[in-house]
């Protein structure tokens, strides 16, 4: 699994539209596919704690090795523990859940485990930005234009200029977004 930096960066923004400071929030992916793993890894760089269900357990493992998920486990048991401290703490994390959405869902309601964001019940909405992407010759160049940007950013612009090179610390590609 490759996650597109665009579409997180599109997720990104639309998810601090919603709110900008998710420390100590919950938020609820129902998939790891393509959108819901943007949707995660756009959370967890905003600063949430993410659950993501997944029902294919390959699909949970490739999300895992895309960076979209910290930890992937088989119980909601485990993830709510392992969810629990960074919670209170205010530290992003994702974890991803293997199981059936539904029954789940159930066991979650049955918890009285309130997510404060489920990407299923409230989608996302882009406002209106423009991506724009700036690719450099070596790693040293994306650092330094990063380093100049970050230093003319709004607060949501610098939450993703310094999150986004752990979340893709290789990559030359840096997409970023104007109003």
């Amino acid at each position: 699994m490759v996650v597109d930096q665009a579409s997180v960066l599109r997720a990104f923004v639309a998810i601090c539209a919603v709110q900008t400071n998710w420390a100590g929030k919950i938020v609820l992916v129902h998939a790891l596919d393509e959108k819901g793993a943007a949707i995660a890894m756009a959370a967890t760089m905003a600063g949430a704690v993410t659950l993501a269900i997944e029902g294919d357990p390959e699909r949970a493992r490739a999300a895992l090795r895309a960076g979209c998920c910290d930890f992937v486990v088989s119980t909601l048991d485990e993830a709510l523990r392992t969810m629990k401290n960074e919670v209170r703490k205010g530290v992003a994390l994702s974890v991803g859940l293997v199981g059936e959405d539904a029954l789940l869902m159930q066991e979650i309601r049955e918890r009285g485990v309130v997510p404060d964001f489920d990407a299923e019940r409230t989608p996302l909405t882009e406002s209106g930005f423009e991506i724009l992407s700036f690719v450099a010759a070596n790693l040293n160049e994306r650092r330094a234009f990063d380093a100049d940007l970050l230093q003319t950013a709004d607060p949501v612009q610098a939450r993703w200029l310094t999150a986004a090179p752990k979340f893709f610390p290789r990559d030359l590609k840096r997409s970023y977004w104007t109003a």
